[in-house]
């Protein structure tokens, strides 16, 4: 019964004093953690941005990149993703993002604009099967290989998404629209 009591005291201590250890290294912890909105890189009038310290961007994705998109290039923001990597950037006015594996190799890039903007075959393709449609908005994807369009055409009643590929035209989604 004593040893209970002399023991009861330290398991109820226990608790405190190791708490009282480990909040320090808790918040140490937690201050190593502190990631920055944003890291900035390079010269100026050449700077890129990232998410991201610089040793944790792929080499072979910035290469790719920027072999892929050489000139004109601003603006440019790099993340790093659960896939991989994105760079947002603007060219020519455009704005876009690149997509890459988490080994740099490069999957896709997405650029979008006011529908009239869009080439001028493809425009004439959708002209051709939705003529009482006007082009909203087009998505350009390129795969590296060949280029195709998500375009948002719309009416007075009706909005459609629409996958343009290899002369092809492909209803992806239907909508009533309440108006223009």
């Amino acid at each position: 019964m004593i040893a209970r009591l002399l023991l009861r005291p330290i398991l109820l201590l226990r608790p405190i004093i190791l708490g009282m250890m480990m909040i320090p290294a808790y918040t140490i912890a937690q201050q190593e953690n502190v990631i920055p909105a944003a890291y900035r890189y390079g010269e100026p009038g050449d700077v890129f941005s990232s998410n991201v310290p610089l040793n944790e961007l792929n080499i072979h994705a910035y290469k790719h990149f920027h072999r892929l998109f050489s000139s004109g290039v601003t603006a440019e923001y790099w993340m790093k993703t659960a896939d991989g990597f994105q760079a947002n950037f603007v060219q020519n006015n455009q704005q876009h993002k690149a997509y890459f594996d988490r080994h740099g190799y490069f999957k896709y890039s997405l650029m979008s604009y006011e529908g009239k903007d869009i080439p001028r075959l493809a425009g004439e393709l959708i002209r051709l099967h939705y003529p009482d449609y006007w082009i909203n908005v087009v998505t350009e994807i390129y795969d590296g290989e060949r280029t195709s369009y998500m375009v948002r055409i719309v009416n007075s009643s009706s909005i459609k998404t629409l996958a343009v590929y290899d002369g092809q035209v492909d209803v992806m989604e239907e909508m009533v629209n309440g108006g223009r």
